[in-house]
């Protein structure tokens, strides 16, 4: 007969890490099986089991091994990645309430942003996909009630800090393919966003007083994660950029792809860069760039930023938006001789009724494409850690130090030129040369003059 008995059962439903034990004998009567019920940090109910040749000796190794469980353990994720054909996005809820849970919520949430036409495709898909890939499986069967401020903190830190231990649902990427765990700080400020986003409106649906995530901690980035990423902030200097224009022409010209055939016959790498070195254009705005929108034959040449290249899974793939990121990134450029001379090739070479740059069945241009043509071009050279978005930081850092801020921010398409400073021009290490005012006010010699 088996052996029952129950701890930390609350009432209602029942709480987080409660366990239901059970013991029983195999029919030969040599090993005792300690069976364990337990509701997971993600709200799910899952067995776990051990065994031994006694009662205890199966309880002890039961105890055992939930003191090393994971918050979510790994066998079961596979089970839990959302797809829509599984129902993830649909609720038949039309406000949050304490009970809801929060799949549900997600739900709600997710066709209002679904439904907010102010918002760019590319912004929807974003914020569905960390939905999906992310909250919806760690807290999808938690209830509203549930959800508090710590809980969520651990899970966003074990995310940034790459700790599969607590659950760290970033296993796949946006194919499918799995992803080993790694530091994610990136994903982390992700997912603290979107938690915000909807805890804003289950706060509106008078289910919870306050937003839990008010007291989550924002995530930081180590010491060495932004020495990273202010050396890929450095803008090049002319002689990197003629090596990069070599590298460039080496890898196009000694070498064949994977399909025996030449490299960028179309030259669409070689005059993407000088196009973005030229301009400062993003990849997508520069692969987006139409026929119409230059001016090429005019006192001074010009281009003008009417649109980008994005990418919408599900709703026609890689196609042109008719207008840029923001309003300001619309401008007009004027154009150095060299970017004349690149674009002047693509219109010769053009197989799309509109876009500058295509494929040769005519077709947009992927800005992945391109990423990955300029990956082999450079890899194992000094400038590894050069990518297309360099070049943009190249021009302003340019124009900030030869003319003004507000110059560079306007060639960029910054509404506010504190953006381009942040994180378009290079920091200069080298402080003002204050000596001689210094010198002046604090010497020794001044202060015996004034004895």
């Amino acid at each position: 007969m088996a052996n029952v008995r129950i701890r930390q059962l609350g009432e209602g439903r029942t709480p987080h890490g409660s366990v239901y034990y059970e013991t029983r004998e195999n029919k030969a009567g040599k090993t005792i099986y300690a069976f364990a019920s337990v509701r997971d940090a993600d709200g799910k109910r899952r067995r776990a089991s051990g065994r031994g040749a006694t009662k205890q000796e199966a309880l002890d190794d039961l105890e055992d091994k939930l003191a090393v469980r994971p918050a979510v353990p790994k066998a079961s994720r596979k089970h839990l990645q959302p797809t829509p054909e599984r129902g993830d996005l649909i609720t038949a809820i039309t406000h949050a309430t304490p009970d809801s849970l929060m799949r549900d919520v997600f739900a709600l949430w997710l066709a209002d942003v679904n439904s907010d036409r102010t918002l760019a495709a590319q912004t929807r898909q974003f914020y569905r996909y960390t939905v999906l890939q992310t909250v919806l499986p760690r807290f999808g069967d938690t209830p509203v009630r549930e959800m508090n401020a710590g809980e969520i903190d651990r899970y966003i830190k074990a995310v940034r800090d790459g700790d599969d231990k607590y659950g760290n649902w970033m296993p796949r990427d946006a194919t499918g393919k799995p992803l080993p765990f790694k530091p994610r700080p990136g994903a982390a400020k992700n997912i603290r966003k979107v938690m915000r986003l909807v805890f804003d409106m289950v706060v509106r649906d008078e289910a919870l007083k306050t937003n839990p995530i008010a007291y989550v901690r924002r995530t930081k980035r180590s010491h060495e994660d932004v020495r990273a990423y202010l050396a890929k902030t450095a803008g090049l200097t002319a002689p990197q950029v003629a090596e990069l224009r070599r590298l460039i022409k080496v890898w196009r010209e000694d070498g064949l792809g994977s399909d025996g055939a030449p490299r960028d016959p179309r030259y669409t790498v070689t005059d993407a860069f000088e196009v973005m070195i030229g301009t400062g254009l993003r990849i997508s705005e520069c692969l987006g760039l139409t026929k119409d929108d230059l001016e090429l034959d005019a006192d001074i040449p010009t281009l003008m930023v009417t649109g980008t290249l994005i990418q919408v899974h599900g709703a026609g793939g890689l196609q042109r938006q008719p207008f840029p990121k923001s309003l300001d990134s619309e401008r007009q450029i004027a154009l150095p001789a060299f970017v004349v001379e690149a674009l002047r090739r693509q219109l010769a070479l053009s197989e799309h009724d509109e876009l500058v740059f295509s494929s040769r069945n005519g077709k947009p241009v992927n800005p992945n494409n391109v990423r990955r043509s300029w990956n082999e071009a450079r890899r194992g050279s000094a400038l590894e850690w050069v990518t297309p978005h360099t070049c943009r930081r190249t021009i302003g850092t340019l124009l900030a130090d030869e003319e003004s801020l507000d110059i560079a921010a306007e060639q960029l398409g910054h509404s506010d030129p504190a953006i381009t400073k942040e994180f378009y021009v290079r920091k200069q290490k080298v402080a003002a040369d204050n000596a001689a005012l210094l010198d002046r006010m604090l010497s020794e010699k001044k202060e015996n003059e004034a004895a």
